[in-house]
Parts: C-alpha cells; sequence; structure tokens
C-alpha cells in the first residue's frame, strides 16, 4: 500500500461509499536533502537565536519549505523526508499537510499518531515534529518500512517517538484491536483501490481510535462515505487538492 502517495484508481467495497468516475493526479517526488534541527514556532513565526557576541536575541528568517518532501511545521521544520528510493510514491502536497493540521489543530501535541497505509511516513513524522508523543507507522512492503525507519532517522526522531510495523492494514487492526490498542488519531491514506470497508468496520466496531478520539480517510473527491460508521461520527468533509479528507470523531 502507497501512504503518502498512489499511482492507482480506487474502486468501492460494497455499501461503504459510493464512487463516480474520477481521476488522480499527483506531482513527481522532488529534489534535496536538508537537515535541520531545533525548535521552531507556529506558523508564520520566526524563531529567535541568541548566538551573536553578548547573547543579544536576533530575528532569523523562517526557513524556505519550497518542497513537497519537507517538513512544514514544528521542531522538524523544514527538514526532508526522501521519496527517492521509492518511485511509486510521492508526498502529499505541502498546502495539504498544513491544511490536514490545521484543522487537527492542538490535539496532535502529546497525541499517539496512527499513520496506516504510511508510505515514506511523511504524515505521522510531521505529526511528531507538531508534537505527538508517538508515531505508528503502518506499511506492508519491507522497502517502505525500511525507508521509514532512515527518514525518521535522518530528520532525529527518537526511538521512543516512532514505530513501524511490517503488516498489512486489515491484519494490524485486527491483532491491535485484540491487544486492546488505542490511538488518539489515526489517519487512514490507502490506494484508492483498496478495500475501504474492511479497515472501516474494524476502525468502526470500537477499536484502535479511543473514546473522543478522530479518525481521518484521505480518498477521492467523488468517493462518499457514510455520516455513521459503527461508533465514528462524521464531523466534517473537506476538499483539498485532488483529494478530500474525511474527518470521524469517535463517539464517547
Amino acid at each position: 500500500m502507497i501512504g503518502d502517495g498512489r499511482n492507482s484508481p480506487r474502486k468501492s467495497s460494497a455499501n461503504t461509499f459510493h464512487k463516480r468516475k474520477g481521476g488522480d493526479s499527483r506531482d513527481s517526488q522532488r529534489k534535496r536533502h536538508v537537515r535541520m534541527s531545533g525548535e521552531a514556532g507556529m506558523a508564520g513565526r520566526r524563531k529567535k537565536s541568541s548566538s551573536r557576541s553578548g547573547g543579544i536575541e536576533v530575528d532569523l528568517p523562517r526557513p524556505e519549505i519550497s518542497d513537497d518532501g519537507q517538513i512544514t511545521e514544528g521542531k522538524y521544520l523544514a527538514s526532508q523526508v526522501v521519496h527517492s528510493r521509492i518511485m511509486d510514491t510521492v508526498p502529499m502536497p505541502k498546502e495539504d499537510r498544513i491544511e490536514l493540521f490545521r484543522i487537527l489543530g492542538k490535539k496532535v501535541r502529546a497525541a499517539r499518531f496512527l499513520d496506516l497505509c504510511a508510505g515514506t511516513g511523511m504524515i505521522g513524522i510531521e505529526a511528531i515534529s507538531r508534537g505527538a508523543l508517538l508515531g505508528s507507522f503502518v506499511e506492508r512492503k519491507a522497502r517502505r518500512c525500511s525507508q521509514i525507519r532512515e527518514n525518521l532517522k535522518a530528520v532525529g526522531v527518537n526511538g521512543s517517538h516512532g514505530e513501524v510495523f511490517e503488516e498489512e492494514t486489515e491484519g494490524f487492526l485486527k491483532r491491535m484491536s485484540e491487544k486492546r490498542r488505542f490511538w488518539d488519531i489515526a489517519f487512514y491514506d490507502p490506494p484508492y483501490d483498496a478495500d475501504y470497508g474492511s479497515a472501516l468496520s474494524v476502525v468502526g466496531s470500537g477499536t484502535i481510535v479511543r473514546p473522543r478520539g478522530i479518525f481521518v480517510i484521505r480518498h477521492h473527491p467523488e468517493m462518499f462515505f457514510a455520516e455513521n460508521l459503527g461508533v465514528l461520527k462524521r464531523r466534517s468533509l473537506v476538499g483539498i487538492g485532488n483529494d478530500s479528507l474525511s474527518f470521524y470523531d469517535r463517539k464517547a
């Protein structure tokens, strides 16, 4: 499965959503590798430095985010998530990620964040950068899992803040359901031809997402999901770029 980029059309699963004809287009992967560290403020701010003589604080320009492969905010602002070794994935456009995390807002801070069909881990790493306590990454292909681990290490994520599972999404969800393990926010970004119904039935049964937690589905704009999916109730449907995001709240 491809988490933060796709290249195949999606198909519907029975009684889960309605789909009309549509396509998908994405930018190809981009350029250079950048290593940056240090704390950054919220969007639009500039960070302080006292590196000049006399301990005088000066305003430094906010790093430019010119590449879709760069982290857009937080501790790892402007760090690069590498996609070059995985030719069939491209990052979720930076404008789309900014909007996603704008909607999630402060709920990301100190959250346990689950990135399903994680691709190269862009979304989960962005969540950790913005203050998530833990990022859990689920991918079925070994080479993508290796890339996620490399990206976590490259941007400086401590081992205790990131975990990677090489597993099919449905199998992972069922296994975690049996273990009674929960996350505060889960982001589900499968290929268009995935069987959404299987994953949604598990999450909708009351597992994986904690009470009052959030479940987000990234999907084609002409896919429509039910307002209620078991214990999940849709809060909003937002169109971003070439895709849509469906936000569900887990009922208490």
